[in-house]
């Protein structure tokens, strides 16, 4: 999760963990094709190796609280885009002529404010092209950004909840050594990965102190719980048959759904083949 000024190797770990959670599936197939299952097990596991140490060094060295998947999370546009960059797309198209140093030299105001009523309004050399028009007050929008920004401040966590974090961190490779010792038929994984992350959940008690961001991350790990159903052995002996049935029933009976359920019951093996599409935290 990025805060504000962060050091620049902890943006570049941010960085470097948000690419590999991007494309650990294309690397895992592709290792699965060159390689057989050999290699790309060896692959998997320095993944999950390399991203336990990031995460790890973020947690210890920079005090990065709860961490949020993807780290980087993708670009809010609405929020994001400068409103110079709008206000001179705005001018280029009004006044052709226009050049971009030319606002340094007439300061002119966003807002102004009506004698009578005293409500605040845009200036109309202010209003961005009627396409980009949020109709929000620029110094409103202005002080719910950086509200927004004050927010992704990481907490600091208590020992309860550190030890709830290095279990999260650590689950990927908990299961990992789980299937390489009892098998991957075995319920010794699934059990191991599920009480690690059930544990690390409780262990992170009442999320009212946390920010939003990383009351978000948790909810998303609680949601995550119902991948346990997805997995196997669990899947194989409980969840597929009934999968099965249901989207059967509903791509027969239901009109239009076939084009949507069928392809994916033929998917619905391949994607169980992929490890990270499956246990990817």
């Amino acid at each position: 999760m990025l805060s504000i000024n962060v050091p620049v190797s902890q943006a570049r770990l941010h960085t470097l963990l948000t690419v590999l959670e991007y494309v650990q599936v294309f690397i895992e197939m592709l290792a699965t094709r060159m390689f057989g299952e050999t290699g790309k097990w060896i692959l998997v596991a320095c993944i999950e190796i390399t991203k336990a140490a990031f995460r790890f060094i973020l947690l210890l060295k920079f005090k990065s609280g709860i961490q949020s998947i993807p780290p980087v999370p993708p670009l809010d546009r609405d929020n994001e885009v400068p409103k110079q960059n709008i206000k001179e797309r705005n001018r280029d198209r009004t006044d052709p002529s226009h050049h971009p140093n030319s606002d340094q030299k007439s300061k002119e105001p966003v807002t102004v404010t009506l004698e009578r009523s005293g409500r605040v309004i845009r200036t109309l050399e202010a209003a961005p092209p009627m396409e980009l028009r949020t109709w929000t007050l620029p110094a409103a929008k202005k002080a719910k950004n950086t509200t927004g920004m004050e927010d992704l401040m990481p907490t600091v966590l208590n020992k309860q909840r550190f030890t709830g974090e290095c279990l999260h961190i650590t689950r990927p490779l908990a299961h990992l050594l789980s299937m390489y010792l009892f098998g991957q038929s075995s319920w010794k994984p699934w059990l191991v990965a599920g009480a690690m992350d059930v544990s690390s959940l409780l262990l992170m008690g009442d999320p009212k102190s946390l920010n939003p961001a990383e009351r978000a991350e948790l909810h998303r790990r609680t949601v995550m719980l119902l991948y346990y159903l997805l997995r196997s052995p669990f899947y194989d002996s409980q969840t597929q048959a009934k999968i099965v049935i249901l989207l059967k029933i509903l791509a027969d009976n239901v009109p239009g759904t076939g084009i949507v359920l069928r392809p994916l019951l033929q998917y619905l093996p391949v994607w169980q083949k992929v490890y990270f599409y499956v246990w990817g935290s």
